[in-house]
């Protein structure tokens, strides 16, 4: 019988000064995966920048999937860890709408297969943040770059 034991922290913290307005934000996770004859463990973070002149928001984001620590190792070990690096900008035309671009490069280990967001998700239901860190590239050791672009507005 398998059993998955996770845990996460997270906290964020705004602040400003005179040139603007400033967040800052953490995310570390633990989870442990267990099956009747093998366990595995991996650890991941992410932490995020941003900060406001007038209109105008700058991102940037790092985040990291440890390699996992498995009872029944693949032959050449697990080399199964990621790292991603997002960097963006907002402009906020009004409190509900903004347009954005964001750039994100996601590079995956020789034995892992992240992915941007989960395969499983709709449109009305996608994932943010560190859950994203879990969907298939559908090759291993594949890295991926993607630019988005949009625009938001809130009803």
């Amino acid at each position: 019988r398998d059993k998955v034991d996770a845990w996460n922290f997270a906290a964020g913290y705004t602040f400003g000064n005179r040139f603007g307005k400033s967040k800052i934000c953490f995310i570390y996770e633990d989870i442990d995966h267990g099956e009747q004859n093998s366990t595995m463990s991996r650890s991941a973070f992410w932490t995020g920048f941003s900060h406001r002149i007038g209109a105008n928001e700058f991102k940037i984001a790092y985040a990291a999937a440890d390699d996992s620590e498995a009872s029944t190792r693949a032959v050449g070990g697990n080399d199964d860890g990621a790292d991603n690096l997002s960097i963006g900008i907002e402009h906020h035309f009004s409190k509900r709408t903004r347009v954005y671009a964001i750039y994100t490069h996601m590079d995956n280990d020789e034995h892992a297969n992240y992915g941007l967001f989960k395969q499983d998700n709709t449109w009305l239901g996608a994932s943010t943040g560190i859950n994203s860190f879990y969907a298939h590239t559908g090759a291993n050791g594949k890295n991926i770059d993607s630019i988005s672009l949009g625009i938001s507005h809130g009803f």
